[in-house]
C-alpha cells in the first residue's frame, strides 16, 4: 500500500493514519513530538476533549477543550465522533 492514490482494493487513499494509545502520562505527546520532527508530511490530529485544561497545555494544540453543550453540537452537527464517556 501506498500513503496516497489507489490500494490494490481500488480504494483511494488519502494517507496513513497512526495511533498512539496508552494510559495518561506514558509519553505519547512526547513520542508524537519526535516523529512529526523526524518524518517529513506527518501532522498532528488534535482531539476534542470536554476534561479541563492542565497547566501547561495549550488550546488547540493539544486538545480543543469544550464544554458538553459545544461537543453535544459538534457531534451532533457530524463534526466530531463520540468515541465513549469515562466513568469515574
Amino acid at each position: 500500500m501506498t500513503t496516497g492514490g489507489h490500494g490494490t482494493d481500488g480504494v483511494e487513499r488519502r494517507g496513513l493514519m497512526f495511533v498512539l494509545s496508552s494510559p495518561s502520562g506514558a509519553g505519547k505527546t512526547t513520542l508524537s513530538r519526535l516523529l512529526i520532527e523526524r518524518m517529513a508530511g506527518l501532522q498532528m490530529s488534535v482531539s476534542a476533549t470536554t476534561r479541563p485544561m492542565r497547566p501547561g497545555e495549550v488550546d488547540g494544540r493539544d486538545y480543543l477543550f469544550v464544554d458538553k453543550p459545544r461537543f453535544e453540537a459538534m457531534v451532533k452537527g457530524g463534526r466530531a465522533a463520540r468515541m465513549g464517556d469515562r466513568v469515574r
